[in-house]
């Protein structure tokens, strides 16, 4: 018999497998993981309402089948604006892209990504500054410091900032620090961050 494991994750991708199952890519403290959700598509799966893309949950996995699965925090609230469901989709792409190949410590990283989900559904903090926040921490937390950038102060406040809201930046340089961040990741990693452009608009 296979053990039971429970495992606190987020949903960054939800795939059809099969006829009825969900093929669900799950991003938690030990990095990436492919599970599949058995008759998860049916109208009257009890897990259908849990495994929606951007949720955390706690998940009941038995080898690599989803027994049960309770919301921790919901990402409904991302769909309702187009801007901030692109920008949740770029950060889910990215984490079941990137997170496959590294191998170091995803503690940070996963707790920066509930916090970043959390700005997205349930705050009016702008995109911008939060696309900021998420992806220069990555950076860092991935071992690729911005310290040259000629940005490098305004970095700083987002770095050491508890509110997004109390970081003032507008508008041309909000973009110009996005596409320096994006230069940043195609240099080191030669990862093109999704959904750029819509992001920039």
């Amino acid at each position: 018999m296979k053990p039971v494991e429970k495992l606190t994750a987020i949903i960054v991708a939800a795939n059809k497998h099969k006829e009825h199952d969900l093929r669900l890519t799950l991003f938690s403290n030990e990095g990436i993981r492919i599970v599949y959700a058995t008759g998860a598509q049916k109208p009257t799966a009890k897990l259908k309402g849990a495994l929606q893309l951007f949720n955390v949950c706690e998940f009941t996995i038995t080898g690599a089948r989803v027994m049960t699965a309770h919301i921790l925090q919901g990402g409904m609230g991302i769909a309702a604006d187009l801007n901030r469901f692109y920008l949740a989709s770029s950060i889910a792409e990215t984490l079941a892209k990137l997170m496959r190949e590294y191998h170091e410590d995803h503690h940070q990283i996963f707790l920066d990504t509930i916090v970043t989900l959390n700005l997205l559904g349930n705050s009016s903090v702008s995109c911008f500054k939060i696309f900021i926040h998420f992806y220069s921490h990555l950076l860092v937390n991935m071992g690729y410091g911005l310290e040259e950038s000629p940005h490098a102060d305004k970095l700083a406040e987002f770095y050491e900032t508890e509110n997004l809201d109390d970081v003032e930046i507008g508008l041309t340089e909000a973009r110009n620090i996005i596409r320096e961040i994006a230069h940043a990741f195609m240099v080191n990693m030669d990862f093109a961050i999704p959904h750029l452009d819509r992001l920039t608009n």
